[in-house]
């Protein structure tokens, strides 16, 4: 597989970003996360700036994804950012249960927002989930199902779940099959991450010119790349070359599933782009960066001296951003999207610690 593929973007084809944040600001709990400045990490990449969100930390879970849980399963009760009104549009509805697919973070706050509006869930995980991914979310109340298969035949379970059951919703981010609104759900809450990097910017004198984002199945990348298009810079994927699916869609011109797909960064392990998200990764993206294994383990080493805990997910945007910026294989890309006039760079770790034993043992190898 190529070390970083090009694609020819047309923003106007992007749909514009979503405005979620007055909603997510109404929960109980709501904090902005905060956006780090790293200055030094960016005179060693050439540029004058640098900003890393950090979401090791998000409505009390270690990463970003309940933005777009909570959104979408209030969009499928009603709307309303009301827990009350929720639990009783629910009731109303018959709902008593929801279920999901996850590698960790989505299912943990798919099972955080159930548990809050008095529900029940069922979450499915691929076998190659780490234990401490599977206890966290059961500790969130949920009955956690192990598939012996990968991340695709999780979401199917979970969808064939919900269809046996009259009083049970599949919220999956992954959507294979582009029939529910799910999928555009999610991707529209995680634009209040963006809508904060926004103001986080306003308030710093500041603007960046190049965004770096994870892939996976695509729908955090297809929320960061709207607010790019929207305000003109160009968005870069980086996915994890043992489960490059978006990557082996853009070069088949659309969407492929891989299979067999493996990789330490374990949110990132999927095996087909989101549908929901497609057009605008297709029409969004300059390029992607293929990454190794290791290089997202020496970005969360990386981020660790600066203070950021980042797991092997979280690592992934900044350690494509450091591979744009100082490897020979991305020459081209770089060409491509104006690099030596880009100053400042904005990534974000989308995750903590969520395999802590693993994490240690990574951040401890650096030391």
């Amino acid at each position: 597989m190529n070390r970083a593929v090009p694609n020819t973007p047309d923003r106007s084809q992007v749909p514009a970003p979503s405005d979620t944040l007055a909603f997510h600001r109404a929960l109980p709990g709501y904090e902005p996360t905060p956006l780090v400045r790293a200055t030094e990490l960016a005179g060693e990449l050439g540029l004058a700036d640098v900003f890393i969100k950090d979401e090791s930390s998000r409505f009390g879970l270690p990463a970003f994804k309940f933005l777009g849980a909570s959104w979408a399963i209030a969009q499928l009760l009603g709307g309303s950012s009301d827990l009350d009104e929720l639990r009783a549009a629910a009731a109303e509805q018959g709902i008593t249960r929801l279920t999901t697919a996850t590698d960790g973070n989505h299912g943990r706050a798919v099972a955080r927002m159930a548990r809050l509006l008095g529900l029940q869930s069922t979450i499915y995980v691929p076998a190659f989930t780490a234990q401490a991914r599977r206890d966290a979310i059961a500790g969130e109340g949920a009955e956690v199902v192990v598939v012996e298969d990968e991340y695709d035949a999780a979401v199917e379970a979970s969808i064939r779940d919900a269809d046996a059951d009259p009083a049970a919703r599949a919220v999956n981010d992954a959507d294979l099959t582009g029939t529910s609104p799910v999928g555009e759900w999610v991707i529209q809450g995680y634009g209040t991450l963006f809508a904060e990097i926004a103001e986080q910017l306003r308030e710093a004198g500041a603007d960046v010119d190049l965004l770096v984002l994870q892939m996976g199945v695509g729908a955090f990348a297809s929320s960061g790349i709207r607010w790019a298009a929207a305000h003109g810079i160009p968005a870069v994927g980086a996915e994890p070359a043992g489960a490059a699916c978006v990557t082996a869609s853009i070069e088949a011109g659309e969407p492929v599933t891989i299979h067999g797909s493996r990789t330490t960064m374990a949110c990132l392990d999927a095996g087909t782009p989101s549908a929901a998200g497609w057009p605008t990764l297709i029409h969004g993206l300059s390029g992607v960066v293929v990454l190794d294994d290791p290089e997202s383990d020496a970005a969360a080493r990386r981020l660790a001296r600066l203070g950021i805990e980042s797991g092997e997910s979280g690592a992934a945007g900044p350690a494509g951003l450091i591979a744009l910026a100082t490897e020979p294989a991305c020459a081209d890309l770089r060409e491509r999207i104006g690099f030596g006039g880009i100053r400042s760079a904005l990534v974000v770790s989308t995750e903590g610690a969520t395999d802590p034993e693993r994490y240690r043992s990574v951040v401890l190898a650096g030391s």
